[in-house]
């Protein structure tokens, strides 16, 4: 008879310790399957989500003749000679080589203006679908400008100027409604007078002129200094910046998510290796008469260890596969449970290819002194009860 054959009729004929076996090697590989599919997921999709979190680029302009504050850095006003950003330049941003990897762009004029007579306060014309694309943590009270004679107000600068929604408000001599007031955010924003991006144009005069295009990058699916020189190239005229707090945030956000992904698997690896390696062990060494049997009818000593490594390799191979099927469809049913934000996993054959090998080579390491130590049993001793 082959060994092989040998080898299966064995696993059969066990049916209870074989299944307790496998069930132990299965489960092992299912919890370290589903713990990195999670931690997997949870770091690719919490990158993602900093990266559509806010602007982390601004292009301004090259020149700079007036200097303004918002948002931590300093911008230059509009000028109408020709050396300006204008609306249309976002257009050319979406044309780079990178263009997928932008998540999205708004374009803003930030200037000074008149209102009620007596004090100024900082305008800033944005496109509002595309702020609120930029800004999700936004919120408000009212809702969002539409018309061109609507606008929103900062929370500090609605409260310095004493009003409320509905009232109106007269900038540079034209009557404003007041239709929304934004939410306290901790930033220049609290003390800015929002209003659509044309109407501050014209109201200012600077025609299709732009102060500066904030600029929502992924991180994850391109190295931001490419994208960088990529606006670069094709707004020559321009400077443009990455915002140095949002880069780092993500990073190191990101980068602890790593850690405690490699960290975690490599323990838990650890653990079930231990765990099949002691599984391994009993299964073998409850093995011994059976061995002295095969031995005392003239099986060597190599014929049996081979025996007795062919079904580690068959247990190793059926828990890699199994296991790894139940770890990934656990992680996708659990993830509901676990995590609010929605992670996308999905069967993987490098990393399954990957998990069943490992797990053959674990069980085969687990397998190789028990298996070396008893096939070395004289038959006598290994009948002896």
């Amino acid at each position: 008879m082959r060994l092989e054959l040998i080898a299966i009729k064995s696993i059969i004929r066990r049916k209870k310790r074989v299944f307790f076996l496998l069930f132990t090697i299965i489960m092992s590989v299912a919890i370290v399957t589903t713990l990195y599919k999670l931690n997997d997921s949870m770091y690719l999709e919490i990158g993602d989500t900093f990266d559509k979190l806010g602007p982390n680029i601004i292009v301004t302009s090259a020149a700079n003749d007036m200097d303004l504050a918002y948002g931590g850095v300093t911008l230059p006003s509009a000028r109408n000679d020709g050396t300006r950003l204008i609306a249309d330049d976002i257009m050319k941003i979406f044309s780079i080589e990178e263009a997928e990897s932008i998540a999205a762009i708004s374009p803003k004029l930030l200037d000074i203006g008149q209102v009620d007579d007596d004090s100024t306060a900082v305008l800033l014309g944005v496109h509002f679908q595309f702020e609120k694309l930029i800004k999700p943590w936004w919120s408000w009270q009212g809702q969002l400008p539409f018309a061109n004679d609507e606008i929103l107000l900062g929370s500090t600068i609605a409260k310095q100027l004493s009003k409320n929604i509905g009232d109106q408000l007269i900038i540079e001599n034209e009557t404003f409604s007041i239709t929304g007031i934004l939410d306290v955010t901790g930033t220049d924003e609290d003390h800015v007078i929002f209003m659509p991006l044309l109407t501050l144009q014209d109201l200012k005069g600077h025609g299709e002129n732009i102060s500066f295009i904030e600029v929502a990058a992924l991180c994850s699916s391109c190295p931001l200094p490419d994208i960088m020189e990529q606006i670069r190239d094709v707004l020559p005229h321009s400077n443009v910046v990455a915002l140095q707090e949002a880069i780092e945030v993500r990073t190191n956000t990101v980068e602890r998510i790593q850690e405690f992904m490699v960290y975690g698997s490599i323990i838990i690896i650890i653990i079930s290796s231990l765990v099949i390696g002691m599984s391994m062990m009993n299964y073998v060494y409850d093995r011994k008469v059976e061995i002295g049997v095969l031995r005392a009818v003239g099986l060597r000593r190599s014929h049996v260890f081979e025996v007795l490594m062919t079904e580690a390799l068959l247990f190793g191979v059926i828990g890699g596969l199994v296991g790894y099927s139940l770890g990934t469809i656990f992680a996708k049913y659990i993830t509901p449970f676990v995590v609010s934000i929605p992670l996308t996993i999905e069967f993987d054959l490098i990393v399954g290819t990957i998990t069943i090998l490992a797990t053959i080579v674990i069980t085969l390491l687990a397998s190789l002194l028990p298996i070396y130590r008893v096939s070395k049993l004289d038959p006598v001793e290994a009948l002896r009860i």
